[in-house]
């Protein structure tokens, strides 16, 4: 406990990040963004950097609309929210 772990040069790594993100007007309206990561070492000195694409999937207004009123109580008792997971890696 208590020690920083470090990459060691030389072996390969795999990240994954997944991110939650509401289905507000702004993050539709935003369209596609990139998601960037940074690996930083323990002098905070950049060790590499990736950067991919990412978009919220899309729904029609009927759809949308259809999935509200099936979900709304729900959505009402905040058991759900309007929200997609987006996973890269």
């Amino acid at each position: 406990r208590g020690k920083e772990l470090l990459p060691v040069l030389g072996l390969s790594y795999s990240i994954s990040v997944c991110l939650d993100l509401p289905e507000s007007p702004p993050n539709v309206a935003a369209g596609t963004f990139m998601l960037t990561v940074q690996l930083f070492d323990a002098t905070n000195q950049s060790l590499l950097q990736s950067a991919v694409p990412m978009v919220l999937h899309y729904k029609s207004p009927l759809l949308q609309l259809l999935w509200t009123v099936c979900y709304s109580v729900p959505l009402l008792l905040g058991w759900l929210e309007e929200a997609q997971q987006l996973c890269e890696g």
